[in-house]
């Protein structure tokens, strides 16, 4: 799949369904099942129409191919599909027509493309992994066919994530071995059993889908089922900050990389040294508007310390401004930053904790703690925080909800006339009663 169409194959025809239009306009569903909703498929050796629709009434797939699909990929710009001899076609999206054609040698069973559609990356039947070159061509059959072999080859593969971020930077599954590579050349290798999801941000995001699937009811932290490893580029920036690298020194190391994530790492470092000259240069850099007017706002602080503690929220790290806001000993600050999160067992602790009288925040947090247990089905917990802080309203929606019928009665008699909680009460009596 990618963000308008769906693909598959068979050994002889390909399918596709365009269920989504590119500029994300079509959100009437009459619109989009006149204009949308297209279903297409040929035969792999015919040349594709996208006026001849598919329906399965009348289709008769009966054609046999000389030479069977054995692997599909799709981008967002292009459909590769490889046959078993090795031959395979290129169609361009969304308007697919003639299929150019491409040579990737033997039968593949996993195919791919980086982000810019120049690298097909393809794993042959003995778990061989190769890259062709789609810019290149080369003369087969007196036909100029697209695709050059490169010299890279590594056996014993069997999962490659390409990068969205670099155009020679992918990684690859060699048996329980990930390797980081950057133009042909290891970057790292580690240690790794999981499927690889993808790779992005510098970051590949694996996934440990075999303990996962052994054990699906298994309450898995989230840390054990998706790990993220970093690539050298990334790891180098992380270390130059900790090693306290001169900040012009890390600029020029980032002007190299040039990526929103390297940029958005430089101006957190830059704002919580207090540099924001630096700062205000890197988010220029990746067009961070909203970034440039919380440093306004920064400027305006007179505590060195509150800017830190500030520039940590800014960037979602609140266990550390919590850390700055109790060594400055402000409560207060901990508890508004609490309740902007919704943290409100939080907020609870630290209300109790402050020795202030905030009874407004205090019934907040217990009515909004005791929602959130509603919604969880802990109708236990969510009656004991509604019953102190007299919140009938959710009492009587726990009572329904659990069939304690006579206990919302009771409520009947306490309630003023003509009130909205007791037209409420009627309407939920009313769905209940015969």
């Amino acid at each position: 799949m990618n963000s308008t169409h769906a693909f598959m194959a068979s050994k002889n025809y390909v399918y596709l369904w365009q269920y989504r239009n590119n500029s994300n306009e079509m959100n009437n569903v009459e619109i989009l099942k006149k204009k949308l909703m297209k279903e297409i498929m040929f035969f792999i050796e015919d040349n594709p129409s996208l006026n001849d629709n598919y329906k399965v009434e009348t289709y008769n797939p009966s054609k046999v191919a000389t030479d069977p699909i054995c692997a599909i990929f799709a981008s967002e710009n292009w459909l590769i599909v490889t046959c078993a001899s090795g031959k395979g076609y290129r169609y361009a999206l969304p308007h697919i027509n003639t299929g150019e054609r491409i040579q990737v040698g033997p039968k593949m069973i996993k195919i791919g493309l980086n982000k810019t559609g120049q690298y097909l990356w393809g794993i042959d039947e003995g778990n061989n992994f190769s890259i062709w070159d789609l810019e290149k061509q080369n003369i087969i059959d007196r036909k100029k066919v697209r695709g050059s072999k490169m010299e890279f080859e590594k056996k014993d593969v069997w999962n490659v994530v390409w990068s969205n971020d670099n155009i020679m930077l992918y990684g690859f599954m060699e048996k329980n071995k990930l390797n980081i590579m950057k133009d042909s050349e290891v970057e790292d290798q580690i240690v790794f059993n999981g499927y690889l999801a993808e790779f992005s941000n510098y970051e590949i995001i694996g996934v440990n889908l075999e303990e996962l699937m052994a054990k699906p009811n298994e309450n898995f932290p989230v840390s054990d089922i998706i790990v993220r490893f970093e690539s050298r580029c990334l790891k180098d920036l992380k270390e130059m900050i900790k090693s306290k690298v001169p900040l012009n020194d890390i600029y020029k190391y980032v002007e190299k990389f040039p990526h929103e994530k390297l940029w958005t790492l430089l101006a957190q470092h830059s704002l919580l040294s207090l540099d924001f000259s630096t700062a205000e240069k890197c988010m220029i850099q990746y067009n961070d508007y909203i970034g440039l007017s919380f440093l306004k706002r920064l400027r305006m602080i007179d505590d060195d310390q509150l800017k830190k503690a500030e520039t940590h929220t800014f960037f979602q790290e609140y266990d550390k401004a919590e850390e700055i806001y109790t060594q400055m000993e402000r409560k207060d600050l901990i508890i508004t930053m609490r309740i902007k999160l919704g943290h409100w067992d939080k907020v609870i602790a630290f209300v109790k904790e402050s020795g202030f009288v905030q009874e407004d925040n205090l019934k907040v947090a217990y009515n909004n703690l005791g929602l959130q247990f509603l919604e969880n089905n802990e109708y236990e917990k969510a009656e004991e925080l509604f019953k102190i802080t007299n919140n009938h309203e959710g009492l009587v929606n726990i009572w329904f909800k659990t069939e304690k019928f006579d206990k919302a009665a009771k409520f009947v008699d306490l309630i003023p006339e003509q009130t909205d909680f007791l037209m409420f009460m009627g309407e939920k009596f009313e769905t209940v009663i015969e």
